[in-house]
């Protein structure tokens, strides 16, 4: 390898950003040149433990502890030592060994490579922002790629070097934090950076590389958390002790405080105030951007604060006061919202545990009483914000949450949407209270399903095509069907009517209550005939006249659809019910036909059952009286084994006595009678044995029987 003017020795922590490793086959090829535009060369990425060994992650071989120079072998490389103290860097050298063993995550290689490669800058901090569902630690995960196992490594160590979910850090991302140390070429290798990067963050590290300035660069704060209040009051304690100051004095403010108070969806830095502090103080700790001062300059109504779950914050009235005092254009929006919750404009109920309520302007009519939230707050295991809304605040809703983005939807185009923690309803005369309280139930069935990723993306794959241009095709999405099942449910369980409050229901209440202008759809149509016939007037053709009079009459049809106004579009409505009814007729003929074949089978199949139940009986029977006639069998032979020996003992016994001569000695005859005694004890023995056989005989077979009548 060439060397670099800079050559310092490494430290345990210090991070090695490589150029492409080799991968298996037709992988190896597209990931090298996507990487050319995505990351110029910076594309793998290891940790450096000590005494001369990294810890990496690769597709083909998983998570090892192995020599620098085994795993740098072939690669140009940069090494970046992160802006943290050694002894920190230590303990994430120390997390890195113990992810040893650990397989290869190619799913989040992917995804983090789509984010990186598709999105916009800033696009991409929201999606990589650490919501709920993200992991805290390594310890939490199977598999990781190569840049996930650095910056988990350094999560576990109570910091981070790239801000957001690690899950879906790319090894470029490291190239902007922190401070180049050296850099390596392999022989025969192209200098990193190369190619033409169309991604800002490699950019961004080709230029680093090339001037080779040393310079720490300021972390970028993460962007669009929703992070748990425990997590902001385990970073300001941790960031306080870290300054060696009293968590208990500081207080958040701004709009993390703002974020506490459920009047934001997410967050971005945590603001906090300390007396004790000499001065500003600005530092990444953790997946927090933490901005402090000693608030000098505030007004006392700006001090005001309380404590929610254990975190001091500035009180409502205290937002609004602050951000007054500071009155920048970017500050007015929130000045406006602040004063429409102190005044009671939006009013937010904290219903439960879990579950925030939010209202703006007159809504309360149709709100559920809060009995309902507290009864399904147990089901939730994580905050979720229910939001009620004019009808006549969609387009700026909408706008709002999707940044800025124009609003070009009909005002009857949906009547509520979610997000991972949080849903928003907008109502009007064309719902009901019981009505609102079943789309509330349906969108929560939504929240609760993202939870779920198996579940979740299983029903996603089925959404049908016209999803977003028709309520039928709107209905008959599964995971749509699963959340109307879910509402009708907890209806009956809150003591409503289980009634089906769905699109179907809610389009004719549409057509009944609101002012449909369909008087416009001729009006556009009119203006569009007139604008085609002058476009296409180009000279006195007989075919140009006909464009003319085609597009006249279509101006004139236009004119007479939005004379005819509501009568109109109700027929048209009438003639798409029948359609539905007739094909809901066709479905429950298909459903029945499916039953009956369904129920036939079933039937069957019991049949068989049962057949297969009276062959094994029968089996089972006559394998017993087989059983039992060898036993009688062996008794009838064991019996006349036992007379034959008893009689051939007697005629021996028998022979015995009458053949043993006469002795006039003593002992000859006392010898003589003892034979013939034990010969006929040894006879009257048997007959007692044959007896016995034969009272045996019927206990033995009754015992046999009942055993295998018992089975």
């Amino acid at each position: 390898m060439s060397k670099s003017k800079t050559n310092k020795p490494m430290q345990p922590g210090d991070i090695l950003v490589a150029n492409s490793i080799e991968l298996p086959g037709a992988l190896n090829t597209a990931v090298r040149s996507a990487s050319s535009y995505a990351q110029g060369g910076f594309n793998h990425v290891a940790m450096y433990v000590g005494n001369g060994d990294i810890v990496e992650s690769r597709v083909n071989r998983g998570t090892k502890q192995l020599s620098l120079k085994s795993g740098m072998r072939g690669l140009s490389y940069t090494v970046v030592r992160p802006d943290e103290s050694k002894k920190v860097r230590s303990r994430a050298a120390l997390e890195a060994r113990k992810q040893v063993g650990k397989s290869y995550s190619a799913s989040d290689m992917l995804r983090s490579g789509a984010y990186l490669g598709i999105l916009p800058k800033s696009l991409r901090h929201k999606m990589m922002a650490h919501g709920k569902g993200s992991p805290v630690s390594l310890k939490e995960l199977d598999a990781v790629q190569c840049a996930a196992l650095v910056e988990g490594s350094y999560r576990g160590a109570g910091t981070s070097v790239v801000p957001g979910d690690f899950r879906y850090v790319t090894p470029v991302d490291f190239m902007n934090y922190g401070k180049i140390i050296k850099s390596k070429r392999a022989k025969g290798r192209r200098e990193q950076g190369y190619g033409t990067i169309l991604t800002s963050a490699g950019r961004e590290a080709r230029e680093r590389f090339r001037n080779r300035g040393f310079v720490k660069m300021r972390k970028e704060a993460a962007e669009g958390m929703r992070p748990s209040i425990s997590d902001i009051k385990s970073a300001l304690d941790g960031y306080c002790k870290k300054l060696g100051l009293d968590p208990k004095k500081a207080y958040i403010v701004a709009g993390g405080a703002m974020y506490i108070h459920g009047l934001r969806d997410t967050m971005n830095d945590i603001d906090f105030i300390h007396e004790d502090l000499k001065k500003f103080t600005k530092a990444n700790y953790g997946m927090f951007e933490m901005d402090g001062g000693p608030g000098s300059n505030m007004s006392m109504a700006s001090k005001r604060s309380k404590i929610i779950k254990g975190v001091r914050v500035q009180t409502p009235e205290a937002i609004l006061s602050f951000y007054k005092g500071l009155n920048r254009p970017k500050d007015q929006e929130k000045i406006v919202l602040m004063t429409k919750y102190i005044n009671g404009g939006i009013t937010k109920t904290a219903a439960s545990t879990n579950i925030t309520m939010l209202t703006s302007g007159n809504v309360g009519k149709w709100v559920p009483d809060p009995s309902v939230f507290t009864a399904i707050d147990s089901l939730f295991t994580k905050p979720v914000s229910i939001h009620f809304i004019p009808r006549s605040d969609v387009a700026k809703t909408w706008s709002k949450d999707n940044g800025g983005k124009k609003y070009t939807k009909d005002l009857y185009s949906f009547r509520a949407y979610a997000g991972k923690d949080f849903c928003k309803i907008f109502v009007d005369d064309t719902e009901t209270r019981d009505s609102v309280l079943w789309v509330m139930l349906h969108e929560l069935a939504h929240i609760a399903l993202a939870s779920v990723p198996y579940l979740f993306k299983g029903y996603r794959v089925q959404t049908p095509d016209d999803y977003w241009d028709s309520d039928d095709g709107h209905e008959r999405d599964p995971e749509e069907q699963m959340a109307n099942n879910m509402a009708i449910t907890w209806m009956k369980t809150l003591g409503h009517e289980p009634f089906e409050y769905d699109r179907r229901w809610w389009r004719e209440r549409t057509m009944e209550k609101s002012n449909v202008k369909t008087a416009g759809y001729g009006i556009s149509g009119m203006l569009g005939g007139t604008m085609g016939a002058m476009l296409s007037q180009r000279g006195s053709t007989t075919d140009n006249r006909d464009k003319l009079n085609r597009a006249l009459v279509g101006a004139t049809l236009g004119t007479g659809v939005g004379l005819l106004g509501h009568r109109a579009f109700n027929d048209a409505m009438g003639v798409m019910d029948a359609r539905f009814q007739s094909n809901l007729g066709r479905v429950d003929d298909v459903l029945g036909k499916r039953m009956n074949t369904a129920n036939t089978m079933l039937a069957q199949r019991v049949k068989d059952v049962d057949a297969r139940a009276a062959r094994r009986v029968q089996d089972i029977d006559n394998r017993a009286a087989k059983r039992i006639e060898a036993i009688n069998n062996m008794a009838t032979e064991h019996r006349q084994v036992m007379t034959d020996e008893a009689k051939e003992l007697m005629e021996d016994a028998n022979f015995v006595a009458e053949k043993v001569p006469f002795s006039s000695k003593t002992d000859d005859i006392r010898a003589s009678r003892l034979a013939a005694s034990d010969a006929r004890n040894v006879a009257e023995a048997l007959k007692d044995t044959q007896a016995q056989a034969q009272l045996d005989k019927p206990s033995t077979y009754s015992r046999f029987k009942k055993f295998w009548g018992g089975q």
